[in-house]
């Protein structure tokens, strides 16, 4: 699990954009924080 956060990191870095993406009829429960 740990090496999963650590690639996610890394492409988050190498992004130029982020998307989120989230729910319109749930958008509290969509989020992972």
């Amino acid at each position: 699990m740990a090496s999963y956060k650590v690639m996610v990191n890394d492409v988050i870095k190498k992004a130029d954009i982020l998307l989120e993406v989230v729910d319109a009829r749930f958008p509290d429960e969509t989020r992972n924080s």
